[in-house]
C-alpha cells in the first residue's frame, strides 16, 4: 500500500507542476523501470531535454519521469540541471512525448516504424562492352538498359545511416539481340543533409544475380552477374508515410560463367544511371 501512494504522489507531481527541466550529459542515459535501478528498459542520447520529477529519490541519486503514463526512472549522474551553470529555460530542446515513448517499443515496433517499401525506375547507359558487341554484329548504337527496382528500406529519422535491400529486373534489347536479368540488390546510404522536408544521400550497394541471360540471332546463353551501384539521391519528405526521390549512379554488371554461342557474350554492362522513385512508410 505504501508503495502504491508514493507512486501516486509522484505521477500527480509530475502531471501537475512540481516538475524541473533536466539535460541528458551521458553518451546514453540509462531509463529504469524500477527505483532499484534493477530493470532497464532503453536509454536516451546525449543532449536531450526531459522533464522529471521535482524531488529526487534514493538519497539525490535518481529522479523520475514519466513515459507514457508510467513511471521511469534516471540517475542524477546521467543528468544536469544547468548548462555553463545557468538553469535550463524552455528553450533548451525538449524531449518530446512522442520521442521518448520509444524507448519502450519492441525491437520488432522500431524496425517497423522506420521500414519503407520503395519503387524506382532508372535508364542506364549501355557501357562499352555492350556498344562494341553492336557494331560489330549489327552495326547500330547500343540501346540502354531500364532497370525497375522494389525494396524494404530502413530509414531511421534520427541517423544519418540507411539500408535497402530490393530484388530488381533490368533488360535491354534491340532488333537482334537483349539481355535480361532479375538480381538481388543490398545497399548502404548515408545522408549527407538529414531534414524532415528534405535529404541529400550518398549511397553503395553490392549486385548479385544467378539469372543473367544474352539471346543473339535467336541463341541463348544463361549465366551469373555481379556488380555494384554506388552514387547519391535526393529525397523529398523522406520520412513521411509517401516521399519521392530522384537518384543518379554508376552501375555496373560483369557477367560470369555464361553458356557458349556461336556469337558471343559480354563481359559487362552498365554505365551512368538516372532515375526517380517513390517511397511508402509500412
Amino acid at each position: 500500500m505504501k508503495n502504491i501512494l508514493v507512486l501516486f504522489c509522484i505521477l500527480f507531481h509530475l502531471t501537475g507542476h512540481a516538475y524541473r527541466f533536466a539535460i541528458t550529459k551521458a553518451r546514453q542515459t540509462v531509463v529504469y523501470a524500477d527505483v532499484d535501478l534493477a530493470a532497464p528498459i532503453g536509454y536516451i542520447r546525449s543532449g536531450r531535454k526531459l522533464k522529471v520529477g521535482d524531488t529526487s529519490l534514493k538519497q539525490g541519486s535518481i529522479v523520475p519521469l514519466i513515459v507514457s503514463g508510467k513511471i521511469a526512472y534516471v540517475k542524477t549522474s546521467d543528468i544536469s540541471f544547468t548548462i555553463s551553470g545557468s538553469k535550463l529555460e524552455h528553450r533548451t530542446p525538449e524531449l518530446t512525448e512522442h520521442e521518448i515513448d520509444k524507448i519502450f517499443k519492441s525491437d520488432a515496433e522500431k524496425l517497423k516504424e522506420n521500414s519503407y517499401l520503395s519503387l524506382d525506375y532508372m535508364r542506364v547507359s549501355p557501357g562499352s562492352d555492350w556498344q562494341d558487341f553492336h557494331e560489330k554484329y549489327s552495326n547500330t548504337d547500343a540501346p540502354a538498359f531500364n532497370r525497375i527496382n522494389l525494396a524494404i528500406e530502413y530509414r531511421d529519422p534520427k541517423s544519418r545511416n540507411g539500408f535497402k535491400l530490393g530484388l530488381g529486373y533490368l533488360f535491354g534489347s534491340s532488333e537482334n539481340t537483349k539481355i535480361t536479368s532479375i538480381y538481388g540488390d543490398f545497399q548502404y546510404q548515408f545522408r549527407i543533409i538529414n531534414r524532415s522536408s528534405f535529404a541529400l544521400e550518398a549511397y553503395a550497394g553490392l549486385i548479385i544475380t544467378g539469372d543473367f541471360t544474352q539471346e543473339n540471332f535467336g541463341e541463348k546463353s544463361a549465366g551469373g552477374a555481379w556488380g555494384y551501384n554506388a552514387g547519391g539521391r535526393v529525397r523529398i519528405a523522406p520520412f513521411s508515410a509517401l516521399g519521392f526521390y530522384a537518384q543518379a549512379a554508376i552501375v555496373s554488371y560483369n557477367s560470369y560463367s555464361m553458356d557458349e554461342i556461336v556469337t558471343e557474350t559480354v563481359s559487362s554492362v552498365g554505365g551512368v544511371s538516372l532515375g526517380v522513385g517513390i517511397s511508402y512508410r509500412l
